[in-house]
């Protein structure tokens, strides 16, 4: 299974600083290159390579990790796309400073896909934000449109990755999951519960989702140890939260 460690400092006040940079060399930045050369590994005979990343809970990581999964991907010189497909919360188009208002749910009610997807300032990267909030994201991602969208990208992109929402709070990236070529479970150190891992992957496992791995996030170094025999540790902080204040975010766009 694909396993890799990365770490995440206290977050910046510019949502962008959490991006590699387009050749960066550091810790950070050859975590993601070693994801992207197991994800190159286990997709190598697939024609179609849509990826979806999610997590079993919210703030674990994983739409800086999709944006970073991404970014290295087209530094290979492939053309990449990344899909917003969090419509209740959407948070990708902060990290590349572009606006929402048109996207995905644009798109599923009848725009035209090629007018919303946006280049971005890293060369052969571009990206479709989740657009206007819809009142039944679920129902749209269930709808044919989606499928046809996904088989034209894939046409046109070499890789596509897709942000969903946490698979513990709707069932937005299970159906996702079984549209893609694999998905990627997010999980943060001392964050991410045991019970909800096992959760999650059930939940995937139920529809035949291609589950190609973890990464483990937000790890402290000084105290990361191969033999921790408490990884999982308490969490209490539970996710009933995740979308209440979504309304009020997206009307501040």
């Amino acid at each position: 299974m694909l396993k890799n460690i990365l770490r995440k400092n206290t977050p910046l006040p510019d949502p962008t600083s959490v991006l590699i940079s387009g050749h960066g060399t550091g810790r950070i930045s050859e975590s993601y290159k070693a994801i992207r050369t197991n994800i190159m590994h286990l997709l190598k005979d697939s024609e179609s390579k849509t990826i979806l990343v999610t997590s079993p809970y919210a703030n674990a990581g994983k739409t800086t990790t999709t944006a970073n999964l991404a970014i290295t991907f087209a530094q290979l010189g492939k053309k990449v796309l990344m899909i917003d497909a969090d419509m209740r919360r959407p948070s990708l188009h902060r990290l590349f400073s572009v606006v929402s208002d048109q996207g995905l749910s644009n798109v599923l009610t009848g725009s035209d896909y090629a007018t919303a997807i946006m280049p971005t300032k890293y060369e052969n990267l571009f990206i479709l934000p989740a657009g206007c909030v819809p009142k039944n994201p679920s129902e749209l991602l269930l709808t044919p449109c989606f499928s046809k969208l996904l088989a034209k990208l894939s046409a046109e992109y070499d890789t596509i990755f897709i942000d969903a929402p946490p698979v513990d709070a709707v069932t937005d990236s299970v159906i996702i999951s079984q549209k893609v070529t694999g998905t990627i479970l997010v999980i943060r150190q001392n964050h991410t519960e045991k019970e909800a891992l096992l959760r999650t992957i059930n939940m995937l496992n139920s529809v035949n989702a291609n589950l190609l791995g973890y990464v483990l996030n937000a790890v402290d170094y000084n105290k990361f140890s191969y033999r921790y025999g408490h990884y999982y540790g308490n969490y209490s902080d539970k996710y009933s939260s995740y979308y209440a204040d979504s309304s009020e975010e997206s009307s501040e766009k």
